[in-house]
């Protein structure tokens, strides 16, 4: 029997201890509902070529390699950066009249809450008749039953002008992929 007051102050302490870290370890435990990417994709016409950045979760990124290839990578590590160009060149595709543009890497910034991954497509003659595809992190989102949300916003001509028109599309499930005939500054930002 808990004859003092000091005996049951303490045990409310651990009490109130102990369900606040079942509350933390519950809520940590679940994934939260929905996953984000956001990416700038700039067209030059000359070079036939869209650079494209994006910036995403690296932990979810990481997940989402294991998913797709069954493979645990740590991002620390040097190898890790083969694995994730071979990632975004599978997860972000963009074809013209039926030819799929070529990827080349570029880089990629990463630290603890943040990561930046950047690449090229090239072969792209002309900003018409585009296929885009961006499913980045729908496997980690899949595993989770939530829902992925990516944008791409585009800097590229005027249809009318000399001027760079911007445009941003979204791609959630099961839209992952657009098809374009002419961007024409449908959603301007």
């Amino acid at each position: 029997m808990l004859n003092t007051r000091r005996q049951r102050q303490a045990i409310a302490r651990i009490v109130v201890m102990t369900a606040s870290w079942s509350c933390l370890a519950s809520t940590a435990s679940r994934a939260h509902p929905f996953h984000i990417t956001t990416a700038e994709a700039q067209f030059k016409q000359q070079a036939q070529t869209l650079e494209v950045s994006i910036e995403l979760n690296p932990t979810e990124l990481e997940r989402a390699i294991a998913l797709r290839f069954n493979l645990d990578i740590d991002l620390d590590q040097g190898d890790a950066e083969t694995a994730i160009a071979h990632y975004a060149e599978q997860v972000f595709v963009v074809s013209q009249a039926g030819k799929t543009a070529e990827f080349r890497w570029v880089g990629m910034e990463l630290d603890i809450a943040t990561g930046w991954l950047y690449f090229e497509l090239h072969g792209i003659e002309t900003f018409t008749n585009l296929t885009v595809e961006n499913r980045f992190l729908v496997e980690v989102a899949q595993a989770n039953d939530n829902q992925q949300l990516n944008t791409v916003r585009f800097s590229h001509p005027s249809a009318s002008s000399a001027k760079l028109e911007k445009t941003t599309l979204t791609f959630t499930a099961p839209d992952y992929r657009h098809q374009l005939d002419r961007l024409q500054n449908s959603n301007p930002k």
